[in-house]
């Protein structure tokens, strides 16, 4: 029974063999002798081709490119995914004639090589542990320019889009006129025609901007314009359409003020500081980012550097402390610890205020004031200016 077994399993071992042969040879050839076999084996391992030629070394032994085929890959592919197709036969069974052609070929295949490294001497050949990849020399001494290509790249495409600009060319269709009207992204300043503005608007969520411009927030030349509509919008969109463009460009979260934008009193704002000045029932009128000052006794508000400019809500929580220097005065004048401008100098004296130099006054949200250090009111500023006034 063991003998019987052990011949099926040979017999099934062998038809095995046959029929794996014979997938190997074209259809109606006959099996050759076992023991005259010469045949090869090829693998084909399908991967990603590739673009550069692979790495060799001079010190590897030459190939017959017969039987070496490489598929190209890209730069970036893993050593396990070129497929390389091997050939093996066996050098016994070659005559002498095929060993005199083979010694030709491998000198003609090293003279070949040699150029190849030639050529390749301006190269880096960067091996990691999966891929081999090839860096250009030429690429890397191009690569320290690149800032510099840049900066002539964006000044040279701002005076084309000034230049364009001036002409009065639609940024979309190209076309021109400077009596034509434009309506103007309020992100990027893109002019575009009637025909063009609700294809490079859409449906303007948020307000007047390119599509690609959404989310952007506005420039700040353009704030006043917030809201306001054109002549050339009215005969694009109807009334109602307008009204909710107009009503999204003025309330949407991305045209608004960002806190970091608004430095009070020498520190910048954070969001909820933000909120409570612009919904304080006297906020500030046109505010744009940059540096401001703020009395929180008076009320007084004005840009760093300069006179106030209005008197808004007094007693808000924002901004830091307010310095002796924020208006940049020098009337030797003192109100709540800020240096006054000599215009505010002359306004006190309207209100028949008298200040002389180093004069410290406390002056309240109500126009009342009174000297540092003496706890007597002297005064309302707002009521005397109004007397005089009448």
């Amino acid at each position: 029974m063991a003998a019987e077994s052990d011949d099926e399993e040979e017999e099934r071992i062998d038809k095995a063999w046959e029929d794996a042969i014979r997938k190997l040879l074209p259809p109606g050839a006959p099996l050759p002798d076992e023991d005259h076999l010469d045949y090869s084996i090829a693998v084909d391992i399908d991967g990603p081709p590739i673009t550069c030629r692979t790495p060799r070394s001079a010190s590897d032994p030459p190939l017959d490119p017969d039987s070496l085929s490489v598929r190209t890959s890209s730069l970036f592919s893993p050593l396990s995914s070129l497929p390389i197709r091997f050939s093996r036969t066996d050098a016994a069974s070659r005559s002498l004639g095929d060993e005199q052609d083979l010694q030709e070929h491998d000198l003609e295949e090293e003279e070949d090589l040699e150029e190849e490294e030639e050529e390749l001497q301006d190269d880096f050949v960067v091996i990691s542990e999966n891929a081999v990849n090839f860096v250009n020399s030429e690429d890397v001494v191009s690569k320290k320019g690149d800032g510099i290509d840049e900066n002539k790249s964006a000044a040279a495409a701002a005076a084309a889009a000034e230049k364009r600009r001036n002409k009065g060319v639609c940024w979309r269709c190209g076309k021109g006129g400077l009596l034509r009207e434009r309506e103007a992204c309020i992100v990027c300043d893109c002019r575009y025609c009637r025909n063009c503005l609700l294809k490079a608007m859409g449906s303007m969520p948020e307000g007047r901007k390119c599509v690609s411009c959404i989310g952007k927030a506005i420039d700040e030349s353009k704030r006043d314009s917030l809201g306001k509509c054109s002549r050339l919008l009215c005969k694009v969109c109807s009334r109602l359409e307008i009204k909710q463009i107009m009503k999204a460009e003025r309330e949407c979260a991305a045209n608004q003020l960002r806190p970091e934008q608004l430095i009070v009193n020498g520190r910048g704002l954070r969001e909820e500081e933000l909120g409570e000045l612009l919904g304080c029932q006297f906020a500030p009128q046109k505010l744009r980012p940059g540096r401001y000052w703020y009395d929180k006794d008076s009320g007084l508000w004005g840009k760093e550097g300069h006179k106030p400019d209005s008197i808004i809500s007094p007693k808000l929580n924002v901004g830091g402390k307010l310095q002796s220097d924020a208006s940049n005065g020098d009337a030797q004048v003192y109100i709540n610890g800020r240096e006054i401008t000599k215009l505010e100098l002359r306004v006190l004296k309207l209100a028949k205020v008298q200040c002389p130099r180093d004069t410290h006054f406390w002056v309240y949200e109500d126009g009342s004031y009174e000297e540092e250090g003496q706890n007597n009111i002297k005064g309302n500023i707002w009521g005397k200016l109004q007397c005089d006034l009448c």
